[in-house]
């Protein structure tokens, strides 16, 4: 099913015929997403509300795929933005499953317990995979044999990302390389936000239920 939804979605997504309106609106909620700038300063954001968006994974991927209907300023902009985040240091989880990229300093420093972040993400792996049988997730460096390990995490393992996300998103996954063409499977990354300040599940909570999903 798990394998079924994602082809759907990425079918859906390279399938767009975007209007200009349709592109530019796009444009403006990536933005929102990634460039934290625009965002409010820490501990003045407003409190998330319920229609809010608070996964950015449409978002992401929609841009990655379609990157050629913007203009040539906008894919300026964007190119460095689809790019995996370079952070301060990393650490792989207890399980061995992920690998955790994160800052201490400036304004993408971890707000909470990276212990019990590990916990969360070991146990939603144990649980989808050897519980509920998902498919492992396709490891990067098999996809990327060509590219420098350090563009891709380092290693095989998941790569899960913390920076500081905008407008109230509580994390995206991003699509990077097709797994074998035509097969609609594609290596990825995750990331979150890294403090969920004035969040619903605000701190640790935030940072589970965003890898639970």
């Amino acid at each position: 099913m798990f394998a079924i939804s994602i082809f759907l979605f990425t079918s859906f997504l390279q399938a767009q015929d975007f209007s200009a309106g349709e592109l530019d609106s796009l444009f403006n909620r990536f933005i929102n997403l990634r460039v934290t700038e625009l965002s409010p300063e820490p501990g003045t954001q407003p409190q998330i509300k319920d229609d809010d968006p608070k996964c950015g994974l449409a978002i992401v991927n929609a841009i990655a795929f379609n990157l050629d209907m913007f203009d040539n300023d906008q894919q300026l902009l964007l190119k460095p933005l689809l790019q995996r985040p370079v952070t301060e240091t990393s650490f792989v989880t207890p399980g061995g499953f992920f690998k955790v990229h994160y800052d201490l300093t400036g304004p993408n420093a971890v707000g909470y317990d990276l212990d019990l972040l590990a916990e969360a993400l070991d146990s939603s792996y144990r649980f989808e995979i050897d519980f509920l049988g998902y498919d492992i997730p396709p490891g990067d460096s098999a996809t990327n044999p060509n590219i420098p390990s350090e563009e891709y995490g380092g290693d095989n393992r998941y790569d899960v990302y913390i920076g500081n996300l905008g407008s109230g998103f509580y994390g995206f996954t991003q699509f990077e390389y097709e797994v074998e063409e035509g097969s609609n499977r594609f290596s990825s990354y995750m990331m979150i936000d890294n403090d969920f300040l004035n969040f619903f599940s605000p701190g640790i909570n935030g940072a589970r239920v965003t890898v639970a999903h």
